[in-house]
């Protein structure tokens, strides 16, 4: 996303415009939220049948947990960091 808001941007650094974010976040929001969605849909099996298997479990819930809390980093915390690094510009 940050990546993309750059090549909007361009080599315009000081310009924070929020329409550029936006537009950048429209750009890339589907494909990361299709990407962590099959990989979630992937691994429930994992989580619905693997309480016999300890590492499966593990590493699904984990990896389920993380990409959910990317979730929240992505659609929050980035739109704040992004604003708190237009004022300090």
């Amino acid at each position: 996303l940050l990546n993309e808001f750059d090549h909007i941007t361009g080599k315009k650094r000081n310009l924070m415009d929020p329409k550029r974010y936006v537009k950048a976040f429209n750009r890339k929001i589907v494909p990361i939220l299709l990407t962590i969605g099959s990989t979630v849909m992937g691994l429930i099996p994992f989580m619905a049948f693997g309480q016999n298997e300890p590492f499966w479990f593990a590493m699904a819930a984990g990896t389920s947990g993380g990409l959910f809390f990317s979730i929240v980093v992505i659609l929050v915390y980035l739109p704040l960091f992004l604003l708190k690094r237009k004022q300090l510009v």
